[in-house]
């Protein structure tokens, strides 16, 4: 019997509090990944786990069984419907599974992350960057707020910064939160994250908007996830293969920082393109319980938390974080107009790109 896509979706969900959970297809059955290490299989609508001693403490009950016909025995696990029981036994897994790793000397820097992530996807990207730069991290998050104060970083430390692509440019509003960064030739990783349509000039105006605030760009990724309004397009990514991409651009950047590097070409266009979009709108059915969740979080307060169903269209940027964070669901873009352009927009872009990475020259 072949796995069904709700449960494989079942088991993603309940394994993410370990890290970046992906299942990727394996005639007809799954591997299920965590950070880019292969945890397990998803085989028949089960849950199969590779053995360790560490994990098998954790465990309710120990079974061994086979996957599949050949296979070496795996953990079976025989209770997926709690979340963080599952959380630990993958992220006890990963730790076991991955060798440790020999520091090299471009692990001791200190590095800045700032990011502006409404969906939360940009924030994992500019983490998973982070983590394989340095073991000395300050966050930055301007998704909600921003430093009141100009905030200097000095040119011994290297900046890793993200944001979204919005219709191929870098969000206005994060666009102004990051003018509030000075660097003193600081080098800086630039990260644009885009859900497959296209990243335009985001990537080459995030670079522009870094250096005039005092900031040599060392390296430049445009990296996919899952578009924020049309979620079908880029649907599960970053995936285990992006993170891959990622970590080698991330040890790319170290070794240039290290050796020393020039100036850098990135593709578009000056002037930069006109944003463009559609009229729509997130909005609440008739599932949302007035929490207030999608009030509190949203950058712009374009959400009455008094009345949280509706949006002020004037203040809306789109930008989906009402959607993922509502526990209830509640949240999505409806109507006429949406059908029909997620039904072309769907069309267009169903074909996966890939991630794209620039690096300044070395001296």
């Amino acid at each position: 019997m072949a796995c069904s896509e709700d449960f494989v979706q079942y088991i993603v969900e309940q394994c993410s509090g370990a890290g970046e959970i992906v299942a990727r297809k394996m005639m007809g059955d799954y591997c299920l990944y965590c950070d880019g290490v292969v945890v397990g299989l998803i085989c028949d609508n089960s849950l199969y786990i590779k053995p360790t001693e560490a994990v098998r403490a954790l465990l309710d009950e120990v079974v061994f069984r086979k996957p599949y016909d050949g296979a070496k025995d795996y953990f079976y696990i025989t209770n997926v419907d709690n979340r963080d029981y599952l959380s630990d036994i993958v992220r006890t897994t990963v730790v076991n599974m991955t060798k440790p790793k020999i520091k090299r000397k471009s692990k001791n820097m200190k590095v800045t992350t700032i990011y502006f992530s409404a969906t939360y996807t940009t924030k994992r990207v500019v983490e998973a960057v982070a983590k394989n730069l340095s073991n000395e991290v300050t966050v930055y998050d301007i998704t909600n707020d921003a430093p009141t104060d100009e905030v200097t970083i000095p040119a011994d430390e290297l900046v890793v910064v993200g944001v979204p692509v919005y219709a191929g440019r870098v969000p206005a509003m994060a666009a102004e939160r990051l003018r509030r960064f000075r660097g003193e030739s600081t080098p800086v990783v630039v990260v644009a994250v885009y859900g497959n349509r296209h990243y335009d000039d985001a990537v080459l105006e995030l670079h522009d908007i870094m250096t005039e605030c005092g900031f040599r760009t060392v390296s430049a990724g445009a990296f996919i996830a899952q578009h924020s309004i049309f979620p079908k397009v880029g649907k599960a990514r970053p995936d285990a293969e992006d993170m891959a991409d990622i970590k080698a651009f991330a040890e790319k950047s170290a070794e240039l920082v290290t050796k020393g590097f020039g100036t850098i070409a990135l593709s578009g266009n000056r002037p930069y393109k006109v944003p463009g979009g559609i009229p729509i709108w997130p909005t609440a059915s008739k599932k949302c319980t007035a929490c207030g969740a999608c009030a509190r979080l949203c950058p712009t307060g374009a959400i009455d938390p008094t009345s949280p169903k509706g949006v002020d269209k004037t203040k809306c940027i789109k930008c989906g974080r009402c959607i993922v964070v509502c526990p209830a669901k509640a949240r999505r873009f409806y109507g006429i107009k949406y059908s029909l352009a997620a039904a072309r927009f769907n069309s267009a872009f169903a074909v996966r790109r890939e991630n794209e990475m620039w690096f300044a020259v070395e001296k």
